[in-house]
């Protein structure tokens, strides 16, 4: 079972129609949403996917937890494409009955064909 909630934006599909669901979708230059509170987890966690592309560093991503700087990941070139983990406190006291993650990007890419602004694949979101 996910840990998602809702999107709140910034969540591009990585096809179209109907094969929308198939693939991991793209975070854009700001991207929020919403994880389903965990009964005494501690901290959010994102795992997200950089492409090679020149266009795209130095890449800079920061995460937030409900409002709060949590995490930040930075890359200074192409051949720091891959997989990454940013994961943040979850801030105490809270009986929100769900958690906010926004992820802030400062570059992106996009091909001929396909104008979307397309920053980082976004593979799983959890709470630990």
């Amino acid at each position: 079972e996910s840990d998602l909630a809702a999107f709140l934006g910034g969540v591009l599909p990585a096809e179209f129609p109907p094969r929308a669901l198939e693939a991991a979708p793209y975070g854009t230059l700001r991207t929020g949403f919403l994880l389903k509170a965990v009964p005494g987890a501690r901290r959010a966690s994102v795992e997200i996917e950089v492409a090679p592309f020149p266009e795209l560093y130095p890449f800079r991503l920061q995460m937030y937890v409900q409002g709060r700087l949590a995490a930040g990941l930075e890359l200074s070139g192409p051949e720091e494409a891959g997989r990454h983990r940013l994961a943040g406190e979850i801030p105490p006291g809270g009986d929100e009955p769900a958690v906010e993650v926004i992820l802030r990007a400062d570059t992106h890419y996009c091909g001929i064909a396909d104008p979307r602004m397309k920053s980082y694949r976004l593979l799983s979101l959890s709470q630990e």
